[in-house]
């Protein structure tokens, strides 16, 4: 069934190509009008050629109006009302005709000389002049235009057709997205259009591509969760079934075994809410403002420095001028994160270094350690929640904290990139736009 929008689309054709329609007959009128008074003149000419021979043969001239065998041409079968005709001879006296035409009616006048050599003056008398409507309602123009206006409405139909059939395949395919089919795709040749409706469709394509992965690392995300919550609840059931097996004076190691999973678990959930959270604190209704990176940076390394006393951090080529705009709180979350993970799965006494500077129209952040690096095949999976390197399985943390950082950043406008450096160590890229002054 064909919608508001398929008739609103139609109407807009048919009314634009009937403007154009009336505009060029207007236009055209000028040449009906002078088409229209030389065949006018042409008749009269003929008329009064007839009814100026008979005159001069001696022949009357009063039942002119039923003889028509002296007109030759286009005047013979038609009727002329020869009241409307003035004819006078060179002597100023009217042989034909009356005296007076008729002052609200336009006329025709100009001289002739018969073949005898006699001057004469005729003048025709022609109610109005055609008009734009009184042409087209004429037999043969009202039916070519009938059929013009019949083409118009069969080409407004189709191109509305055109237009309209592929916003209703997308249609579709929101439709079925709505309803929970995430493998629902646009239709490869709406893909391959160069046209706004292409983009649409690759637009919505897109869209349907990240809501489908998204909703996969959610429930991935929910798997990992409930494994990683699973491990430390089963190892606080078997500590709870030794302990009822043991004597009373051996509880206390038990019991502090347990506050420790405890402990852990309860970390594990504040960073799940922390990494589900992020998203919520940064689409909030807060207003971003002027943030100066390299302040941030200098506080939090003297922070982080204090917990973790046998990591030296070193700060080289900090530009004073690194402005953004955006959330200094959440900022300082991301680059806390990145730092924080410097520090767990680097050894002691090795350095970090962190590097920040404008480089062309870019601000530019690098924080290197000199730990063992990550394999090449891991690196790109690193921003993905709960996911550690081989080498990081039995280290601190939940693999979210980069997850979280690359939330943030991405949020800011920024890249976060991940490389292992050419001397060794992990470098972590981070580049954000720069305030236009």
């Amino acid at each position: 069934m064909l919608g508001s929008l398929f008739w609103k689309i139609f109407a807009a054709f048919l009314i634009a190509n009937v403007l154009a329609m009336v505009s060029a007959i207007y236009y055209l009128m000028p040449t009906v009008d002078k088409e229209f008074y030389e065949i006018r003149k042409a008749f009269t000419l003929n008329m009064a050629k007839t009814i100026i021979g008979r005159i001069e043969s001696g022949q009357s001239v009063h039942l002119f109006q039923s003889d028509q065998r002296g007109l030759s041409g286009p005047m013979r079968g038609r009727t002329f009302f020869t009241k409307r005709l003035l004819i006078i001879d060179d002597q100023n006296k009217v042989i034909f005709g009356e005296q007076n035409l008729h002052k609200n009616h336009q006329h025709l006048l100009f001289d002739y000389q018969s073949d005898s050599g006699r001057q004469y003056r005729i003048g025709k008398e022609i109610f109005q002049k055609p008009t734009v409507l009184s042409h087209l309602l004429r037999p043969r123009q009202s039916a070519r235009f009938s059929i013009l206006f019949f083409f118009t409405i069969v080409a407004s139909f189709i191109l509305s057709l055109l237009i309209i059939q592929p916003l209703k395949k997308l249609r579709k395919h929101a439709q079925s997205l709505s309803n929970g089919n995430m493998q629902s795709r646009v239709e490869k040749n709406l893909l391959k259009r160069n046209d706004e409706i292409g983009d649409l469709s690759r637009e919505l394509d897109e869209m349907a591509n990240t809501l489908d992965n998204l909703i996969n690392s959610k429930q991935q995300l929910l798997h990992d969760v409930s494994h990683e919550l699973r491990a430390p609840l089963g190892r606080l059931q078997a500590i709870a079934a030794i302990m009822q097996q043991q004597p009373d004076d051996s509880n206390k190691k038990m019991v502090e075994r347990i506050e420790q999973e405890c402990v852990r678990m309860n970390e594990l959930i504040q960073e799940i809410l922390e990494y589900s959270r992020t998203h919520y604190d940064l689409e909030s209704r807060r207003t971003p403002s002027p943030v100066n990176l390299s302040v941030l940076l200098k506080k939090l390394v003297e922070a982080i420095q204090d917990e973790y006393p046998a990591h030296p951090i070193q700060l080289n080529h900090i530009d004073e001028r690194l402005n953004i705009t955006g959330h200094a709180n959440r900022l300082n979350k991301a680059f806390e994160n990145i730092l924080r993970n410097a520090c767990k799965h680097t050894p002691e006494k090795t350095v970090i270094v962190i590097c920040a500077q404008q480089v062309n129209r870019h601000i530019e952040i690098q924080i290197r350690d000199h730990g063992p690096g990550v394999n090449d095949a891991d690196l790109a999976a690193l921003i993905t929640p709960f996911f550690r390197a081989d080498g990081a399985k039995h280290t601190v943390g939940y693999g979210l904290g980069l997850s979280i950082s690359q939330r943030i950043i991405r949020h800011h406008r920024g890249i976060l990139n991940i490389s292992n450096h050419p001397q060794g160590g992990l470098l972590i890229s981070v580049i954000f736009p720069m305030i236009r002054s």
